[in-house]
């Protein structure tokens, strides 16, 4: 089975709104994807992992701060680093929580909507 993906092209500099919406999700995916790096996963839902991840997270933002020469830039630079401000690490892990809960919820409403399925045909 083969199967496409495509995203559509945008400018991410087109809206000081951007960094506020997608701040939380650079350090859920940046966390994550250190975590297993790591071999530490099971410390995703560990609040004090992420006040690490979070701290790592201003530093990248005050470096890019540091080397960007271009106001627009600098404008969402500063934007990114005032919603990083707003992240707190109890949030990540509690949202690593309900997600993984829905996934689990998500399985077995799969598991037994294919098994009715299966049961269906047998009759």
């Amino acid at each position: 089975m083969e199967s496409h993906v495509k995203q559509n092209e945008y400018n991410p500099f087109e809206s000081l709104d951007t960094p506020i919406f997608q701040e939380f999700g650079e350090v859920i995916s940046e966390g994550m994807y250190a975590m297993f790096d790591k071999k530490l996963l099971n410390e995703r839902f560990n609040p004090e992992a992420w006040q690490v991840i979070i701290k790592n997270r201003k530093y990248e933002i005050e470096e890019l701060m540091s080397l960007s020469n271009c106001k627009i830039h600098k404008d969402l630079i500063e934007k990114s680093n005032e919603r990083i401000n707003e992240i707190k690490s109890g949030d990540c892990s509690s949202y690593i929580r309900s997600i993984e809960k829905d996934n689990q919820k998500w399985i077995s409403l799969l598991k037994r909507t294919r098994n009715e399925h299966y049961k269906t045909l047998k009759n």
